[in-house]
């Protein structure tokens, strides 16, 4: 399971599975994760630069990923199979620049093209908001690359559209990272390492890729580069009744939606669009072709019955834990026998702390906080 916009805190990984997740709510069955992967996030990270190009340098426009403090808006993955940690790739740090044909946000008051960041910004602005993991999950004895991200939504910026051509490519670099070959050549990793998924590997994509293939203020064609790549089978995108109730019918001022409402999920309000676009599929859940994965759901609670009942109700979208990207579980069936690898390490419940993998804090300004919020869910659940 990906969570998305997790604030980058290893302590509040355990907090939020041992109060929260393995905790009945609303007479709603616990659900156990053993396992979990977090890692640092761009986001909140200053990078030195005035990067949105308004004169002074500081604050989250100038981070390397939106944030108001270092590891806003991070990720986490749970998982109820090993997680081979050892053979994680994460690419944090992976430049810009650095990917061929890259969309660099123009500015459009000078001919010059992709001029909007100076020549030393572009040495050091990253592609990733967030970042991109590469998590392979143990799954009966076929390993699974659980590929995750969480691209930037294409709005609040301006003509120069730098959110929008960054999520583009941002989406992009799953795409070329899971054709491999030649195609992935120019991708590095944290540690160095180069090259994309090797031919063959299994592989599910899941995120919140802030783009819908039919509505909303995306760059043209962002979302379908994985949508209709080769490798993916798409034509079956996950439907619930949860998702068809939380994107209903356009409310005033919103464009009619195109997609399909059992497929959209989520209201995202564009600074550059004329109306509101009104419900959109911005979270992806795409897996390879290969047969080994036999079963990929999203689940989303529709708004009745225990799970739900209780829960405040914002003036956009769908509540949190609903109809949204954060409630998403994804489900794979064990596949055949496959080769084991001869090294495993994990990150298992804090049940094994001898066995526990440590990951550097890059902050922990917001450990009490997490701890409050836990201790008051689990107040309210008992």
């Amino acid at each position: 399971m990906l969570v998305n916009e997790f604030d980058h805190d290893p302590e509040a990984v355990d907090l939020f599975r041992d109060n929260y997740l393995e905790v009945g709510q609303r007479g709603a069955d616990p659900v156990r994760y053993p396992y979990a992967f977090v890692a640092p996030s761009n986001t909140g990270i200053p990078s030195g630069h005035d990067l949105n190009n308004d004169g002074s340098v500081g604050g989250g426009d100038d981070a390397f990923g939106f944030g108001l403090f270092p590891g806003q808006y991070g990720m986490v993955v749970y998982s109820k199979y090993p997680i081979l940690t050892r053979h994680v790739r994460t690419f944090q740090r992976f430049r810009w620049r650095d990917m061929p044909g890259a969309l660099l946000s123009d500015d459009p008051a000078t001919a010059r093209p992709a001029d909007w960041y100076s020549r030393a910004e572009k040495a050091v602005v990253r592609l990733s908001s967030k970042s991109h993991w590469d998590v392979p999950v143990l799954v009966g004895r076929r390993v699974v690359h659980f590929l995750v991200s969480h691209p930037t939504p294409p709005t609040f910026d301006g003509p120069e559209d730098r959110n929008g051509r960054r999520n583009h490519d941002e989406i992009r670099f799953w795409a070329d990272y899971v054709r491999g070959g030649r195609h992935a050549a120019y991708i590095y990793d944290d540690r160095g390492r180069r090259g994309g998924l090797p031919r063959g590997a299994t592989f599910v994509v899941a995120g919140d890729q802030n783009a819908d293939p039919h509505d909303g203020d995306s760059v043209a064609s962002a979302i379908e580069q994985l949508l209709d790549h080769p490798l993916v089978d798409d034509r079956r995108p996950p439907r619930s009744r949860g998702r068809r109730r939380g994107g209903g019918p356009a409310g005033r001022g919103e464009r009619r939606p195109r997609g399909r409402p059992g497929a959209r999920h989520r209201r995202l309000r564009g600074r550059r669009a004329r109306q509101p676009p009104g419900r959109l599929r911005a979270a992806v859940e795409a897996a390879d072709r290969d047969r080994a994965v036999r079963r990929l759901l999203a689940h989303h609670r529709p708004p009745a019955g225990p799970a739900h009942r209780g829960l405040p109700v914002p003036d956009v979208g769908p509540p949190v834990g609903v109809g949204g990207p954060a409630d998403q579980v994804k489900m794979l069936t064990p596949p055949g026998p496959t080769r084991r690898p001869t090294t495993i390490r994990t990150m298992p419940h804090r049940s094994s702390p001898r066995n526990r993998l440590k990951i550097p804090e890059i902050t922990s300004t917001t450990a009490r906080i997490h701890r409050m919020k836990a201790s008051i869910v689990h107040s309210l659940s008992s």
